[in-house]
């Protein structure tokens, strides 16, 4: 746990997801704490009611005490329906209250954030963690107090009765706490180091799952094994020291207790036989101490197990603090009339990684059509997120109509630049709703233009339901080349006044790859464009091609030029890699 983490700190950030479900958290820990009073009296009664059958054969009175603890069970049924319908308002509301926000912030963050972390691990992050946050207030907060509760209660009643008893069982308490510091920085260092590695272990999965017809293609089954058995045996294997950690202090709190339990039968035998105390109160006093040695048990536990729940939280809490686009500079709307676009002396990488970009320079004029190639690492792609300012730059300047884009808001520039990419997301709904991308103002005759620009309209004509058309996360009705040209019609409606293809055409077969192509020719009339590209071929549909090498332009000119006297391109088009 961070040092500065601690029950206190945890619950601040926690409250800030409790408005609207303060009532509900109060009124669970009400209901919790009467169940918990209620628990605790009914020894009392039982005790009391033993008594009077035992020494005083008074039948009336027990059983108006028997009436009292059936009202009694009435009243806990009340409760407990009660305060579980609190905890299903606290469960769907507040913890979904802490996802939204959670999500919210995923899609503001800034994208250097998802290179230093697997989606295995940001998943966990927003649904997992999410949900110890209500675990933590009442597992490690609600359920700590009354326990406590409960130990003040019993031992005072004992006290009360016998004090010899209960200074006897009082030694149960700082024994407790003994041994849960004695444990605590090794637990919890344990518990850090299992979150870290259960993150990494649901990151391995999710790579192996989005990569999984990849890997039975390439017979690579054995190898996705042994990588997925070596994550699951350290996770295992920091679990295991986790649970030895926990057990050795229960079977050393236990073995304490064994003992104080034959001292406390001993003692009880002694005031039985000199008349000291009834057996109603012998029963009491038992079932206290079994009460008390279970919830400081409890206790002691819920702390150790506290300490991931703290380190998940804080986690939790570093990801909403992480970086977000809304610290971009710039509000005002950017004005893209002409679209030159120029790259001064731009220079990139990513955390602790070698240069990306190197004092890169170019000048794309109004209307021209470029064409980037290279090797894989060479900057291709990041050109186009530095552009849409998806990464920020180290030094240099990106200029887009002699305007620099970091002085205007991120939301403008993106409306303004229209990207098709290789993946092309698809969610459940109509065929309208994944064009249109849920905006509600936008007419049928216009997304039809949009579908007809894009060479989508022979898709939508095989569809009953034309616009209506079902898309489900089940199954997936359309081709390669079909979700290309979804993609492209979704940027022509909002008609940009750039494009940017990358990689768009990659694993396409010719016919899919031709009709996309020619969405290019039609899209990009009058238009300022990129294609980055991994086909020599494509490079003919550009009015230039820039080829990219360690971060830097080694080659530029029309694209029949550079492939004569470029030696960097014939080699990337004729020894593999991938091109063709």
């Amino acid at each position: 746990m961070n040092r500065k983490e601690n029950f206190i700190s945890t619950y601040k950030f926690i409250d800030i997801f409790l408005k609207g479900y303060k009532g509900n958290l109060l009124l669970f820990f009400i209901s919790c704490f009467f169940d918990y009073f209620l628990y605790i009296i009914t020894p009392i009664i039982f005790g009391l009611m033993l008594d009077q059958i035992v020494y005083y054969k008074n039948i009336s009175l027990f059983l108006s005490i028997s009436s009292l603890i059936i009202v009694f069970l009435f009243f806990y049924i009340f409760l407990y329906v009660h305060m579980y319908k609190q905890h299903d308002i606290l469960t769907t509301g507040f913890i979904m209250n802490v996802k939204k926000k959670a999500y919210e912030h995923l899609l503001e963050s800034k994208s250097i954030y998802f290179i230093n972390k697997k989606a295995g691990e940001i998943v966990t992050i927003v649904n997992q963690y999410s949900n110890d946050c209500l675990a933590f207030l009442i597992k490690d907060i609600i359920f700590n107090l009354n326990n406590l509760f409960n130990v003040i209660f019993c031992l005072a009643y004992i006290y009360i009765m016998n004090v010899q008893l209960g200074f006897l069982i009082s030694l149960l308490i700082p024994i407790s706490v003994f041994f849960s510091t004695l444990l605590n920085k090794k637990i919890n260092s344990l518990f850090n180091n299992n979150r870290v590695l259960k993150e990494k272990y649901d990151g391995r999965i999710f790579d192996l799952l989005a990569n999984f017809t990849e890997i039975k293609f390439l017979s690579g089954e054995k190898n996705a094994i042994k990588i997925f058995s070596f994550e699951n045996n350290k996770l295992l294997d920091n679990k295991l020291k986790v649970d030895t950690s926990i057990n050795n202090l229960k079977i050393l709190y236990e073995g304490i207790n064994l003992i104080i339990q034959l001292i406390i039968y001993s003692l009880l035998a002694i005031f039985s036989y000199r008349n000291q105390l009834t057996i109603g109160m012998i029963s009491v006093i038992l079932i206290y101490f079994f009460d008390i040695g279970k919830c400081l048990s409890a206790i002691v536990h819920s702390n150790l197990v506290a300490q991931e729940r703290i380190n998940n939280i804080h986690e939790l809490k570093m990801f909403l603090h992480s970086e977000s686009e809304k610290e971009y500079d710039g509000y005002d709307d950017i004005q893209i009339t002409a679209g030159q676009i120029d790259f001064c002396k731009v220079n990139f990488s990513y955390k602790k990684k070698a240069d990306i970009l190197k004092d890169l320079s170019l000048s794309m004029s109004p209307g021209e059509r470029i064409a980037i190639v290279g090797e894989s690492g060479s900057g291709k792609s990041t050109l186009a997120l530095l552009l849409l300012r998806f990464m920020e730059i180290q030094s240099g300047g990106i200029f887009i109509d002699n305007q620099d884009i970091t002085k205007f808001s991120v939301k403008s520039l993106r409306r303004n630049i229209g990207i098709v990419q290789q993946q092309i997301l698809v969610f459940p709904g109509t065929l309208r709703e994944n064009i249109t991308m849920g905006k509600m103002d936008v007419s049928d005759e216009k997304i039809l233009d949009a579908c007809n620009r894009a060479g989508l309209n022979d898709f939508l004509r095989m569809q009953p339901e034309k616009l209506d058309t079902w898309i489900s996360d089940t199954e997936n009705i359309f081709s390669g080349g079909q979700l290309q040209m979804l993609g492209i019609a979704r940027i022509c409606l909002e008609d940009p006044a750039i494009l940017i293809f990358d990689e768009a055409t990659r694993g396409l077969d010719k016919i899919s790859e031709t009709k996309v192509l020619a969405s290019w020719e039609n899209l990009t009339q009058n238009k300022t464009a990129i294609m980055i590209t991994h086909k020599l071929s494509n490079t003919n549909y550009c009015d230039r091609v820039i080829v990219l090498k360690a971060g830097e332009i080694i080659e530029t000119g029309a694209p029949n030029e550079v492939l004569i006297r470029s030696a960097e391109l014939k080699k990337l088009f004729n020894t593999g890699g991938g091109y063709d």
